[in-house]
């Protein structure tokens, strides 16, 4: 179930919109909704210095990604140099005729295979180690521009903002919106209803993703 628009007498008006059949749910005025909705954002909007200390964070955990994956790939080139070294050392013994040649090919395989796994990883770490910051940093921005975004009138603003927070789980019944917000935004939003408990208190998004957590600031 969704919502839909239908224009009478002059006004728009909103109710649900089922797949199949008729709805039973009334009509809404669009000023009565936009007012609604205003209010859903202003709840999930982030306050400035919360977003400020989570780009703060971002930043300084991008920074000790780049020095960890620096010395992760110092490693990894080490290892490729000795394998080198290795693959070199044992041609020179089959040239020499130190070693039989299924001795020299099954060495030399098992060397290979090992180079190759070596480079994947390196390919790996220098397209860099830290892909949920982008998204982290866009959830920031979008949560921070809320509170802007719920006391204007631009209207697709609104509907682009409600659908990050909500996807399709937002619908219209006896006049009022129901809501179930993607799991960072509800947590958010938790967040807020709890700030003037804990004054210290300021959300968090774990490396392995955006899943925002509490956490105490001292």
């Amino acid at each position: 179930m969704g919502i839909t628009a239908e224009k009478q007498k002059g006004h728009i008006y909103y109710r649900c919109t089922k797949k199949k059949g008729g709805c039973s749910q009334p009509y809404v005025r669009e000023e009565i909704l936009a007012a609604d909705l205003s209010s859903i954002l202003t709840r999930y909007a982030m306050p400035e210095d919360w977003a400020e200390e989570l780009s703060k964070r971002a930043d300084e955990d991008e920074k000790e990604a780049s020095r960890t994956t620096a010395t992760y790939i110092h490693g990894l080139r080490e290892q490729l140099s000795d394998l080198s070294r290795k693959l070199d050392r044992l041609t020179d013994l089959y040239v020499e005729q130190d070693i039989d040649r299924e001795t020299y090919l099954a060495r030399k395989r098992g060397l290979m295979s090992e180079k190759k796994s070596v480079e994947e990883f390196l390919a790996k770490s220098q397209r860099g180690g830290t892909p949920w910051l982008e998204p982290m940093r866009e959830w920031i921005k979008d949560a921070s521009l809320l509170d802007g975004i719920a006391k204007n009138d631009d209207l697709p603003s609104k509907k682009s903002s409600l659908q990050k927070i909500f996807g399709s789980n937002l619908t219209l019944r006896n006049k009022k919106v129901e809501e179930i917000p993607v799991k960072q935004w509800a947590t958010l939003c938790v967040a807020r209803k709890n700030f003037f408990k804990n004054r210290e208190s300021i959300i968090v998004a774990p490396r392995a993703g955006i899943e925002p957590a509490t956490v105490s600031l001292h």
